[in-house]
């Protein structure tokens, strides 16, 4: 993460191997770090148009994912729900993968806000409603008695 960064500093180029590395170092990071940093790395390459894929989307998920279960940031679920209507508003479909990253991305989130967040994202609702239902949040686990 540091070589990005001065790599940003000095303005030089970087391509789609280097943000991959970027991910892959968040990834892996061994005491997590904010969502928001990803987020962050997601901007930049939209900016230099180097997201062409879902499987760009899925590593930024991962790596949000990664975030959220080494550093137990309670936030970070909200990133991945913005990071997948991002994927939304490119035209890109979410695939099987994408859903199954975003629902490791988001755990640890009260229930009842992520359904409400996913439905807002867009994620279809019976998915919405698989994805908070299996998260381990705070609030009270009764979906079925708030829709």
């Amino acid at each position: 993460l540091e070589v990005h960064t001065h790599m940003k500093q000095k303005d030089l180029v970087r391509d789609g191997a280097c943000y991959r590395a970027v991910l892959s170092a968040l990834r892996r990071s061994p005491n997590g770090f904010p969502g928001e940093v990803a987020l962050a790395v997601l901007e930049e390459m939209e900016d230099q148009n180097l997201c062409n894929g879902n499987m760009t989307y899925n590593m930024i998920l991962a790596a949000v994912a990664a975030a959220e279960k080494e550093s137990g940031a309670d936030s970070s679920w909200r990133v991945a729900v913005t990071i997948f209507r991002k994927i939304c508003a490119s035209g890109l479909a979410p695939n099987t993968a994408t859903y199954e990253i975003l629902g490791k991305a988001c755990a640890k989130a009260p229930p009842l806000q992520l359904y409400d967040a996913l439905k807002w994202a867009g994620v279809p609702e019976a998915i919405s409603f698989s994805i908070a239902n299996k998260s381990s949040g705070t609030e009270p686990r009764d979906l079925h008695a708030s829709m």
